[in-house]
């Protein structure tokens, strides 16, 4: 997919579920609305029918940021990718992560702070890490 397609994906399905402001911009709420269930294990995080299973151990910045990969699997793909070629699933893993980038800063939220580029505060209030907010800030 085109980045803009999957940043109109998002905004489409944040706007259908009324995810609108800050509040409402985590893994707990957004899984709720989606309909996805959402677990916290020791293990690796990962999407498989339904359910997005993220690793108990890693920062909260880190398992939103994850979160966001997780929800562009589920909204994006369908089968195992176990069973796909090594091709395949580089394309869907790089559908996801930006995915990622624009369900974890979406537009709508991200607009006022973008020309002030103040990392700092997006970090702090999106709760991402650094290069993340970084790379997001250079995608229209």
């Amino acid at each position: 997919m085109l980045t803009t397609e999957i940043k109109e994906m998002v905004s489409t399905l944040y706007q259908l579920h009324r995810i609108d402001s800050l509040e409402k911009l985590n893994p707990e709420e957004i899984a709720l609305r989606f309909g996805i269930d959402l677990i916290y294990l020791p293990s690796a995080s990962f999407y498989c029918d339904g359910v997005i299973v993220l690793g108990e151990q890693l920062s909260c910045k880190k398992k939103w940021q994850l979160f966001g990969h997780e929800l562009g699997h589920a909204c994006l793909h369908s089968g195992n990718q176990l069973l796909m070629d090594d091709e395949e699933r580089k394309i869907q893993e790089r559908e996801a992560e930006l995915f990622s980038l624009y369900a974890c800063l979406p537009d709508s939220l991200l607009a006022p702070l973008k020309p002030i580029k103040a990392i700092q505060q997006i970090t702090r209030l999106f709760s991402v890490e650094e290069s993340f907010a970084r790379k997001r800030l250079r995608l229209p």
